[in-house]
């Protein structure tokens, strides 16, 4: 993250003296959708599963929270709930 902020800052130049924006004019770094996306398929490809199944239950939530309005936390738990028991019918 430390490293992303920085490069985040030397291409946009926040936080730069007039000197250092100088220099940064000079010598820009140009990110691409490719960079982002390559950066992108590395990070999924080191989830583990259960990471995966987090990641869909929350982004469950946060769009059940456009249809019902409801907080995503609020959503979330209805989420545990049908899961809970889907695992406790399927186990029995």
């Amino acid at each position: 993250m430390r490293r992303q902020n920085a490069v985040i800052r030397r291409a946009t130049g926040v936080g730069r003296t007039g000197q250092e924006q100088a220099v940064s004019d000079t010598c820009e770094i140009t990110i691409t959708a490719a960079d982002i996306e390559a950066e992108h398929r590395a990070a999924l490809a080191t989830l583990t599963p259960d990471q995966r199944r987090a990641l869909d239950r929350l982004a469950n939530a946060r769009q059940r929270t456009n249809f019902n309005g409801r907080f995503p936390q609020e959503n979330l738990q209805a989420i545990f709930a049908a899961e809970a028991e889907a695992r406790s019918r399927a186990a029995a």
